[in-house]
């Protein structure tokens, strides 16, 4: 870690595992997909409240929040929230 972000962090006193808290937030979300990713969020805290912290507790709420993210989107894509090659460009030919 640079000297700077770790002066960052010891002003704001946020830890890595703090700060990826907060993309556990779901009350932004219609309530389907609220429902889907509270599980997470209760998960991701009771973590970061556990008794270890250090690179491997963030790591693994970093999969954590990229599982939680990959589900969302599947719930999404069921709703018809999400079509393959909806965004133009973002898809070739292949479907990929």
């Amino acid at each position: 870690m640079w000297l700077w972000e770790w002066g960052c962090k010891q002003m704001l006193n946020i830890s890595n595992t703090e700060a990826l808290l907060r993309y556990f937030k779901y009350d932004h979300l219609p309530e389907p997909l609220q429902r889907v990713s509270e599980p997470f969020c209760l998960l991701a805290i009771q973590v970061a409240n556990g008794s270890t912290s250090g690179p491997e507790t963030t790591m693994g709420l970093r999969k954590l929040l990229e599982a939680k993210d990959c589900i969302v989107r599947a719930h999404l894509h069921e709703r018809g929230g999400s079509q393959r090659g909806s965004v133009e460009g973002s898809v070739d030919s292949s479907g990929w």
